[in-house]
């Protein structure tokens, strides 16, 4: 069984922003209720965002266990001003 910190790699993701005065970054963690996924983070992260990204960790699965890719993961864009 994987411990708590390396479950919580899966489940948390940095947040890039783009604000009048520079740049936002901070963290999320993702959070299922009733069937629907919801991104938390704090208010100070996306306030203000006038462009912004997300990143996932991209990882893999061998011999039942998961295990980040190095240097890989997934870019999304959100709050597109």
């Amino acid at each position: 069984m994987a411990s708590l910190g390396e479950e919580l790699l899966y489940t948390t993701c940095r947040l890039e922003g783009t604000v009048s005065g520079g740049t936002s970054v901070g963290t999320g963690f993702f959070y299922l209720h009733e069937r629907r996924l919801f991104l938390v983070t704090n208010k100070h992260v996306v306030h203000g965002i006038q462009d912004g990204n997300f990143m996932l960790v991209k990882g893999e699965i061998r011999e039942n266990q998961k295990y980040p890719v190095n240097r890989e993961g997934y870019r999304i864009g959100y709050c597109r001003a």
